[in-house]
């Protein structure tokens, strides 16, 4: 079971960033009713709600949210730079990502092709619900595997 898992996905990139921020919730508490503690950055350095919060200190809160989390859950949909810099991160410390995106979104070949190299789960989804589903149900076997691993 992770520390806790780290929540990824676009803010100044969302098309509606209300949406972006109600998604990641539901990812959130998909894993929180499974027993894995979550960071959600946006209630930390949300680019709307702290507007002046200094860039340093956002690098430097998120970055270290990232190299101790146990579990990265991304939204790779939609470019961000951002995202990007955590799944870099994620990578080179090899820490676990599951990466996920609607079926109508193109997510960047470059982060792709990150995501595929890896060997990281891609989960592509119909729906905020899809998607919590299809997490729910990777997060279970999870859980699973690495309880049968244990015994």
């Amino acid at each position: 079971m992770p520390a806790y898992v780290y929540i990824s996905g676009p803010l100044q990139a969302a098309r509606d960033l209300t949406a972006a921020r109600r998604f990641y919730e539901q990812l959130g508490a998909v894993c929180e009713s499974q027993g894995w503690p979550v960071y959600l950055p946006h209630q930390q350095t949300d680019p709307e709600h702290n507007p002046d919060a200094d860039p340093a200190l956002v690098f430097a809160t998120d970055y270290d949210r990232v190299a101790e989390a146990s579990l990265i859950i991304a939204h790779i949909g939609i470019a961000s730079s951002g995202v990007g810099a955590e799944l870099g991160i994620a990578y080179e410390r090899k820490i676990p990502v599951v990466a996920l995106h609607a079926r109508a979104e193109r997510p960047s070949r470059f982060l792709l092709g990150l995501v595929l190299a890896a060997g990281f789960p891609l989960l592509v989804y119909e729906g905020a619900d899809d998607a919590a589903e299809k997490l729910a149900a990777w997060l279970a076997m999870a859980t699973h595997q690495a309880s049968t691993k244990t015994r």
